[in-house]
């Protein structure tokens, strides 16, 4: 029995062996210290062989321990790969035995229309690989602190850590982030020995895992709530985040760091990823709290920090998930684009790309506002144009200044709406109208930087409320009514209905989509694929990007276009 004192701590502890040739001096003089140490690992080993589902047979006889002796020999040299891999993989059996069935691999091969979305097949790929198969040298080496979990305090956590941690790094971050260079930096924030902010990475790590592992349920809300709501890695990191945040604010010295904003953040973006806005809006108010405690986010004290950057993002994601006004103000002022700058990411006098945009300058319905938002957008597609052609022609300080007008634009989408003073800020500020026209252009305009610049998978929490926002405008936008209007308003429909129905394979809106493209394919009278491009670029629209799945698109469309034809006629 352990006394309090005794008890495994949450807190990892590490041990630092010195290696040297000099085996003697290090050898265990104790004949029975080694016999319980050996007795204490052979039966974790056992325990995992029976859960991999081996089985160990009795050799009593000096054949069958000769024989037994040559065999462990053989394995030793020959395959002592084999042997580490069944360690990882005895954690999660169920696991290994679903991914590796006949019928999943079918399944997740898929049709060649789900091949279309990319983005979500390659993550869930991805992710069966690094559950059912991981491959020991790929995975980073935190469940080696304890392989055996013998040592006080890691328990079962190392083998959570190494797939999450493995997780983060080689799908978190390149799918939500596309630009490579944030691979380095992020690998840089794993040495941070701060276990909230550890914690908290993690529970970001879990929640992607789990929703990329719900993006099978399609549709059904409840369900896939319910799974990420139940994943164990998520609750787990979740509480310790938690429990680690509760600890600081306890300690009047720690409550105000560095350290607790970025656990408190960690855990709100683990919280967006999951879809929990309730409970984000909680995280969000606290935040708020310790913001103001601090200064205010525009305070000389927040801005000498590097934390207030990511309050304002994290601020901005919650706000793009409810389409509410954000809590907090810009913290910066907009940003203005160098002569010089605009010159290198402007496209050729000739190119297709110089009219990216034209037909939302041109359209009578959008407000001032509004334009000056997508105004900016088309800054961003020229820049992510120029940076493929010709990434040498720009330094880090030009990729953070378009990260920097990523982030107001949509502040800006988001904020242009509500009635700018202070007194209003603190309430529940009420927007304006919109036409119906302008408030898809809107929504569409924010479902576009939600898979541009930075992605969010369509089974994720952001990804799942946009696609719910672009159907309630979708819906409001009367078919009827816009028949009666000029054509280029049912162009500019059917770019929203492009860009909402993008990534959404096997998701049923996707389907509401699609028909609605359907009608105004026929109100348009368009033929085949070859006008779409040349009508699309007038809006928001990469050849490099879209072209593939728009295409496939398409084709639904006009299939169900000409099932809405014979059914009228």
């Amino acid at each position: 029995n352990q006394s309090p004192s005794d008890a495994p701590s949450d807190k990892p502890m590490f041990t630092f062996i010195d290696h040297d040739d000099d085996l003697t001096s290090k050898r265990i003089k104790d004949a029975n210290a080694r016999k319980v140490i050996r007795s204490h690992v052979m039966r974790d080993v056992r325990r995992r062989e029976r859960l991999a589902g081996l089985k160990r047979t009795a050799r009593r006889d000096g054949s069958s321990s000769r024989g037994g002796a040559t065999t462990k020999s053989r394995i030793g040299k020959d395959d002592q790969s084999t042997v580490s891999t069944l360690v990882l993989r005895s954690a999660s059996p169920s696991t290994t035995q679903s991914a590796t069935s006949p019928a999943n691999v079918k399944a997740r091969r898929g049709s060649p229309t789900e091949r279309c979305d990319q983005s979500s097949t390659s993550a869930a790929s991805h992710v069966n690989s690094a559950q059912s198969s991981p491959n020991p040298e790929s995975l980073p080496m935190s469940w080696s602190f304890a392989p055996f979990c013998t040592e006080t305090g890691p328990s079962k956590l190392p083998y959570s850590i190494a797939y999450l941690t493995h997780h983060y790094i080689n799908v978190f971050i390149p799918m939500t982030y596309p630009n490579v260079r944030m691979r380095k930096r992020s690998l840089e924030r794993f040495s941070s020995s701060d276990p909230g902010n550890f914690y908290g990475m993690m529970c970001m790590s879990a929640a992607h895992r789990a929703v990329l592992s719900s993006a099978r349920l399609g549709g059904m809300d409840v369900a896939r709530s319910n799974y990420i709501a139940n994943d164990p890695d998520y609750c787990l990191m979740r509480v310790k985040c938690i429990r680690e945040m509760n600890l600081r604010l306890g300690d009047p010295k720690r409550a105000l760091t560095d350290e607790a904003f970025d656990t408190i953040i960690h855990l709100l973006s683990g919280t967006l990823i999951s879809g929990f806005y309730d409970e984000a809006r909680i995280h969000l108010k606290g935040l708020k709290r310790m913001v103001d405690l601090r200064g205010g986010i525009r305070g000389d004290i927040m801005r000498s920090t590097l934390v207030w950057i990511a309050i304002i993002v994290t601020d901005i994601k919650t706000a793009s998930g409810i389409l509410a006004k954000p809590i907090f103000p810009l913290a910066w002022d907009l940003p203005l684009m160098s002569p010089d700058l605009h010159n290198r990411i402007q496209p050729p006098p000739l190119s297709t790309a110089c009219q990216t945009g034209s037909g939302f300058f041109s359209n009578m319905m959008l407000s001032l506002p509004l334009l000056r938002a997508l105004l900016m957008i088309r800054d961003l597609i020229w820049y992510h144009c120029a940076v493929q052609t010709t990434p040498e022609a720009f330094t880090g300080s030009d990729h953070q200044f378009f990260s920097t007008l990523n982030h107001t634009v949509e502040y800006q989408l988001l904020d242009y709406l509500y009635p700018d003073t202070s007194a209003i800020r603190e309430s529940s500020p009420t927007p304006i109208e919109l036409h119906p026209i302008e408030s898809l252009t809107r929504v569409a305009a924010l479902t576009f930087l939600n898979k541009f610049m930075i992605v969010s998978p369509p089974s994720s929490g952001l990804g799942r409320a946009v696609t719910r926002h672009c159907v309630n405008a979708a819906q409001a936008c009367d078919l009827t009514f816009l028949e009666q209007m000029p054509k280029e308003n049912c162009s500019l429909y059917a770019w929203a209905m492009f860009i909402a129905a993008q990534g959404l394979t096997g998701f049923p809106e996707r389907q509401v989509f699609v028909q609605r493209l359907a009608r105004i394919v026929n109100i348009c009278e368009w033929c085949n694929w070859d006008q779409v491009p040349r009508i699309m670029c007038d809006y928001f629209y990469i050849p490099s990007l879209h072209d593939k799945e728009w295409r496939t698109i398409w084709d639904e469309a006009t299939g169900d276009g000409e099932a809405l034809v014979s059914h009228d006629s």
